[in-house]
């Protein structure tokens, strides 16, 4: 009798993946779509700067008398300056999470918001870059892989800058909490993605409307999860 009612409990507290999610993401932007597009705008125009600064120092050391250590030709086949740019889509990512849980529980959302650099900065940026290098290598091996990897890590941006947890223990964390709906959950994430994505075939523009309902599931997944109180995230 106890080993049923256990059974049944640890069902029960698995968390349940939602597809009407993305609706309830569409809801939270329509309310503030003013704010949020022009946060995406801004996140492009950094991640652009961003790139710009990159290229700038990468010829600027290519020409110096040590240039010849780097061995490349370009940039974009620099392994270094590909974790770079993760790092930095990581902490524009870690903000937009921050501010759509700021939304979810009543706070009007800032375009500044997005910039704001949390105490724990080097876990954002960390995570993003260990992320990254995990789902690129599963990506690289047989696709499928990457994909679950990047579904079972959904929490661990959520988790640093909320619960703030270390990138390392977020992402344990997000994996022991997913695991046992990893179908579901990877499908969810992929879903999601897509829906955050399709905004490029809209002249480009769209995304500026879809690229925060990534940011906006990724939070209401964690608020329900969370509020079911499992595994006491």
């Amino acid at each position: 009798m106890t080993q049923v009612a256990t059974a049944t409990a640890a069902s029960s507290a698995r968390p349940t993946v939602r597809f009407q999610l993305l609706g309830d993401a569409w809801s939270l932007y329509r309310m503030e779509w003013p704010t949020w597009s022009l946060t995406t705008l801004a996140a492009i125009a950094a991640m652009g700067a961003g790139e710009l600064s990159l290229r700038i120092v990468w010829f600027a050391a290519r020409s110096s008398y040590f240039g010849w250590l780097l061995g490349l030709d370009s940039p974009d086949d620099s392994s270094l300056f590909w974790l770079v740019r993760a790092a930095g889509a990581g902490l524009l990512l870690g903000g937009a999470v921050r501010m759509a849980l700021g939304q979810i529980r009543g706070r009007r959302p800032q375009v500044m918001d997005l910039f704001e650099a949390p105490d724990n900065w080097f876990d954002v940026a960390l995570g993003a870059v260990l992320t990254a290098v995990l789902v690129a290598f599963g990506l690289a091996v047989l696709v499928l892989p990457g994909l679950i990897a990047a579904g079972l890590l959904m929490l661990t941006f959520p988790l640093i800058v909320d619960a703030e947890l270390p990138a390392t223990g977020a992402m344990i964390k997000s994996f022991r909490t997913l695991r046992d709906e990893w179908l579901p959950v990877t499908v969810l994430h992929l879903f999601i993605a897509a829906a955050a994505g399709c905004g490029v075939f809209f002249f480009g523009v769209g995304v500026l409307a879809t690229a925060p309902l990534y940011v906006l599931s990724l939070a209401l997944f964690y608020e329900e999860v969370g509020r079911r109180g499992y595994e006491q995230l």
